[in-house]
């Protein structure tokens, strides 16, 4: 999805309003974070004990989108250095994420796991917010790693090969020189960090939908529909059909391929009963 098709909600509440009324609320979301400032003396090999350090990493800004629907939500923290905190007061996007986050079922984020949610969770701690409630990640990053053997797992690099959302560099302010910009609130270098952040977004959900059907491991979505009437994929929810049998250890069950994603799945049932699984021994 283009950026100028995307719904930018000018609240929180708006965009919680536009979730999925049915299935899981799943969001795409992406961070980006001001560096730590520090006292050192070298540039290279440096060890930077907390007497040298003088800032922490704070929120720089963030975006939500809507799995596969166009509503999505951007906050940063420009006009930030009017304020008493200055550019490192991230209270108010802190509060607003913590509303997102504890109504949304799972976040889908490239190295969600092990940087978006845990920067997150770590600031909301610092400020003395009530602790989320949980929220499943499905980090594309760990997925692809586990599933392929790309020569690179980044954004930068798969986004261009599986879709038409490629990941954008920011061109006005090159590399470091953005986060220096915006923390000199720099309106047009927010305004290249809006867009670089929601490209992020949208550039990782059109790589998910793509790849979501080899994902091994996936959250099962199963449990966030109501009794649909037939088996469901659990990936993302579509029709399956029934696609000969799935051997286990000691059980045959009936295996199935989603008819949307391709995901291949197995029912919770044996089909052979006790007198046909006889002969299955354990070593």
């Amino acid at each position: 999805m283009k950026l100028d098709e995307l719904e930018i909600h000018s609240s929180v509440s708006a965009f919680l309003r536009a979730a999925p009324k049915v299935g899981p609320k799943i969001a795409t979301t992406d961070i980006e974070t001001f560096p730590m400032l520090s006292y050192h003396w070298r540039m290279w090999k440096q060890n930077i004990s907390t007497v040298m350090n003088l800032e922490d990493v704070t929120l720089m800004s963030y975006a939500f989108k809507w799995l596969e629907q166009p509503d999505a939500y951007y906050q940063d923290n420009r006009g930030a250095s009017r304020r008493k905190g200055g550019m490192r007061d991230d209270t108010a996007m802190l509060r607003n994420l913590h509303r997102i986050l504890s109504t949304t079922d799972m976040i889908v984020a490239q190295n969600g796991k092990r940087f978006d949610l845990p920067q997150i969770k770590g600031r909301m701690a610092i400020m003395g917010l009530a602790p989320l409630a949980p929220v499943k990640v499905i980090d594309t990053m760990v997925h692809n790693k586990n599933e392929f053997a790309f020569s690179s797992n980044s954004l930068a690099h798969l986004s261009p090969k599986f879709t038409d959302e490629a990941k954008t560099e920011h061109q006005q302010f090159p590399g470091f020189h953005l986060w220096l910009e915006c923390l000199r609130d720099n309106p047009a270098a927010w305004g290249e960090c809006q867009e670089y952040n929601l490209t992020d977004v949208t550039s990782t959900e059109a790589m998910y939908l793509k790849l979501r059907g080899w994902y091994q491991g996936h959250h099962n979505v199963g449990p966030y529909y109501e009794n649909p009437g037939h088996p469901i994929c659990s990936v993302c929810g579509g029709k399956v059909h029934a696609k000969g049998t799935r051997k286990t250890q000691v059980g045959i069950y009936t295996r199935t391929k989603c008819v949307d994603c391709g995901h291949w799945d197995r029912g919770r049932v044996l089909v052979a009963n006790r007198a046909e699984r006889s002969h299955i021994l354990m070593s």
